[in-house]
């Protein structure tokens, strides 16, 4: 479990609303996926920190054009790229 102070001591760009928006969902995926080590905790949250600018981002800047028709991607339609473009924290694309 972590607590708002000690996000906002690990992610110092974090806006107070944004600490405030997602703390209980990130204590929530951690107790879910038993991410309960010191350890653990330290790796997902420098991953969510890292893709989400310190909590900033929560879709990707890029408009998604660059994964049009990507097969490798699954991206077959036309749309595609921009449909399913990064989200989320760790902006799963």
């Amino acid at each position: 479990m972590i607590n708002r102070v000690d996000l906002a001591i690990i992610m110092p760009a974090a806006k107070q609303v944004n600490i405030e928006r997602f703390w209980d969902h990130l204590n929530s995926a951690m107790e879910e996926f038993e991410i309960n080590s010191p350890v653990r905790q330290a790796a997902f949250l420098a991953q969510i920190g890292h893709e989400s600018g310190q909590l900033r981002y929560s879709e990707e800047i890029a408009s998604g054009d660059a994964y049009e028709g990507r097969d490798d991607l699954g991206n077959l339609e036309v749309g595609d790229g921009r449909r399913f473009k990064g989200r989320g924290l760790i902006q799963i694309t």
